[in-house]
């Protein structure tokens, strides 16, 4: 995804949308996703047992790449009672420049380990750490 005009420093860029689902539900949607034929899948983590799922029922939000130096930071805020995900800019931000934001996912041992592909000065090398 990138910036068609310029986008000011703070500016609210897009809601990350999507199906809540609980944090207990994730491993079986994900094999329910695989098993349909579906690689690309799209978790957002909300709070400690909610997720956002956005694979099928999202926006462009969800296009949004990994770097290890991003110039997007998510922000979550309780709108009238329901958790949401709102995408911010961290910096001002030029036009054509792809909008980025750190993954951050949680290492999980029993998981293959994920190598990063930003390729950014500082780059962590993994997106799992």
């Amino acid at each position: 995804m990138f910036a068609i005009k310029p986008i000011s420093k703070n500016s609210c860029l897009i809601e990350y949308v999507g199906t809540i689902i609980h944090q207990t539900e994730v491993d079986e949607i994900e094999k329910q996703y695989k098993e349909e034929g579906i690689t690309s899948i799209y978790f957002f983590t909300v709070s400690s047992d909610l997720v956002i799922d956005a694979t099928k029922f999202g926006n462009n939000a969800r296009y949004i790449n990994h770097s290890c130096s991003p110039n997007v930071y998510s922000q979550h805020r309780d709108v009238d009672g329901q958790k949401k995900i709102f995408f911010h800019a961290k910096r001002d931000i030029g036009v054509g420049e792809e909008l980025t934001i750190d993954y951050n996912f949680e290492y999980d041992p029993l998981q293959p380990r994920i190598r990063c592909q930003c390729r950014r000065p500082g780059c962590r090398k993994f997106l799992d750490l």
